[in-house]
């Protein structure tokens, strides 16, 4: 009898300890999991490809200003955007008396994409890299080149002039090009109180040259 009533014993405590380790098991897989435990997920990029996309967003970009624009100057700033993500360095040329770049298609053969002048660099402004080739020298939105034409607002008027020629009622008849007002930085612009040189000459040959946020216009 006692034989019997122990082995009756032991199925009963058997019995428990499998529900015991169901419930267990069942709260074990239906609470939230650690955020520092569990396996990497399959797609989950390595170090240095992180790295990379990390050091990409916060490459040079341009952030359109304004709204109301049309596909044309959405398209311009998307090519030219992505023509800096990859790598292109905007070229200073050298016609005309102000600061005005070429971005060229990164492709080998592709051409220009646009032309960048940011408002601090037109002719007689403080920031002008062909300061060489003006009389003299003054902030936005004081006296410029031009009567009636204030430093700064040069970008604006070809905006202004674009914004016009592109209504329904204009439809493109004096034919302005893609024409949208814009803001970036690169190493690539002149600064006069960046330290790096009182000239473009000097500040180009300097080994750390930092951004610089500019706003200008961009036109095809």
């Amino acid at each position: 009898i006692s034989i019997s009533n122990r082995n009756s014993e032991d199925q009963a405590r058997s019995e428990q300890l499998s529900a015991n380790d169901t419930i267990a098991a069942s709260s074990l897989s239906s609470s939230p999991s650690s955020p520092v435990s569990g396996c990497t997920p399959p797609d989950t990029a390595p170090w240095r490809a992180r790295f990379v996309l990390a050091a990409k967003a916060r490459s040079p970009k341009l952030q359109l200003l304004g709204t109301g624009h049309d596909e044309h100057v959405y398209r311009l700033v998307n090519e030219a955007s992505c023509s800096l993500d990859v790598g292109t360095f905007p070229r200073l040329i050298d016609d005309g008396l102000g600061g005005t770049y070429f971005i060229k298609s990164p492709s080998p053969g592709g051409g220009t994409i646009a032309v960048f002048k940011p408002r601090d660099e037109e002719p007689c402004a403080l920031n002008n890299p062909k300061i060489s080739q003006q009389a003299f020298t003054a902030g936005v939105g004081c006296r410029g080149l031009r009567s009636g034409i204030l430093i700064g607002e040069a970008a604006i008027n070809e905006c202004a002039a674009y914004s016009l020629d592109s209504t329904e009622r204009a439809r493109h008849f004096s034919r302005v090009p893609a024409t949208a007002h814009v803001r970036t930085e690169h190493i690539a612009f002149f600064d006069s109180s960046s330290g790096e040189g009182e000239s473009y000459e000097a500040a180009r040959h300097c080994p750390f040259r930092s951004l610089k946020e500019k706003v200008g216009s961009l036109q095809r």
